[in-house]
C-alpha cells in the first residue's frame, strides 16, 4: 500500500502501490476470502489495523491536490478505502483479482477522484 516515503512518486504510481496492495492482501486464499465476504463482511479488523489502513489512505490525499484539509481529507480517505475494497470484493468475489483491464480501470478511477478534489 501506498506510505508517506513515497515522496519522489508520481499520482498514478502511488495510486497503483495502493491498489495493487489492496488487491494482493485479498489474493492470499481467495476462496475463504470469498466465504468471509458472504458471511462475516470486514469483521475481525482490530481498531490499529483500521486507524493504520485510513492512514495509508489519507497519505495519498492531500499530496494529490497540494495541499492538507485534515478534516475534508478525512472523510476522503473514508470514501476512497470503501470504493477501493468494493471493487477489490467484487473482483475477489468474481475471480478477477487478476484482471489487468480491472486494474487499469480502478486506477483510473481513484486518480480521477483525486484529481477532482484538488480542482473542486
Amino acid at each position: 500500500m501506498a506510505d508517506e516515503r513515497d515522496v519522489a512518486t508520481t499520482l498514478e504510481q502511488r495510486v497503483a502501490k495502493l491498489i495493487d496492495g489492496v488487491a494482493a492482501a485479498h489474493k492470499v486464499d481467495q476462496r475463504l476470502h470469498r466465504v468471509l465476504l458472504d458471511e462475516v463482511p470486514l469483521a475481525g479488523r482490530s481498531d490499529t489495523f483500521e486507524v493504520e489502513y485510513q492512514r495509508r489512505y489519507q497519505s495519498i490525499i492531500p499530496r494529490a491536490s497540494g495541499q492538507a484539509d485534515p478534516e475534508r481529507d478525512a472523510v476522503a480517505g473514508r470514501v476512497l478505502s470503501a470504493a477501493v475494497e468494493g471493487v477489490v470484493h467484487a473482483a475477489a468475489r468474481y475471480g478477477e483479482l487478476e484482471s489487468p483491464a480491472l486494474r487499469a480501470e480502478l486506477i483510473g478511477l481513484v486518480r480521477a477522484y483525486l484529481r477532482g478534489r484538488s480542482a473542486g
